[in-house]
């Protein structure tokens, strides 16, 4: 839970009135090429992603939908809403004196559209207030999980959560040296069964070796 409440992608969106992040979509090849030494390098980054990342930033924003499929090269959609089609139109430029320079990703803004909205039931003649979308799609091909972080970052503005507190340093301090004493116990155990197992074995050829000076 430490590992998964803080490190890259530990961050919440932004809340309302800024746009609102409403679905998160990446697609990735299959895991093989992950490993494969043909598409490792198009690939890796953003199974790497997937495996460390994600998972953080779905546990800071449970309420965004996130889905991860199938596909031959990495990407990624972000999906915006607000009421506000001039706050989605600067998406796509604000902060750009910040942009990380560790990675340059080929970046495509779709444009602001209008989403239709359900009919009023007579109850209200006021007509129901206009939402607005906008996505942009991030191509992941070649970048490593820690730029295509630093990129959403910068897209999205979003906010990290708060450094681990000192009791959560202790706890997690605590459970590394568990984790550390319990790695020299097993080798320790595997060394000493090593040990007895060549003893046994040196035993048994000079009882082999003996029976044959007896039987000559």
């Amino acid at each position: 839970l430490f590992n998964i409440r803080h490190g890259p992608g530990a961050a919440t969106f932004l809340p309302h009135p800024a746009p609102q992040v409403t679905q998160l979509d990446i697609w990735i090849p299959e895991q093989k090429k992950a490993f494969s030494p043909g598409t490792r390098d198009q690939v890796y980054g953003a199974w790497e992603f997937v495996r460390h990342n994600l998972p953080r930033i779905k546990y800071h924003n449970p309420s965004v939908p996130i889905r991860v499929q199938s596909a031959d090269s990495p990407s990624l959609s972000l999906t915006f809403e607000s009421e506000n089609q001039a706050s989605l139109r600067s998406l796509d430029q604000k902060g750009s004196g910040d942009k990380p320079k560790s990675a340059i990703f080929k970046t495509s803004w779709s444009i602001v559209e209008s989403i239709p909205q359900p009919l009023q039931d007579g109850s209200s003649s006021a007509p129901p207030e206009p939402i607005f979308r906008r996505q942009v799609k991030v191509d992941l091909s070649e970048k490593e999980a820690k730029h295509i972080w630093k990129h959403i970052e910068f897209i999205t503005k979003c906010e990290e959560a708060p450094e681990p507190t000192e009791e959560e340093k202790t706890m997690m301090q605590k459970l590394n040296n568990f984790k550390s004493q319990s790695e020299k116990d097993r080798r320790l155990v595997k060394a000493g069964m090593d040990k007895i197992f060549k003893e046994k074995e040196e035993l048994r050829k000079a009882r082999e070796a003996a029976e044959r000076l007896t039987s000559e």
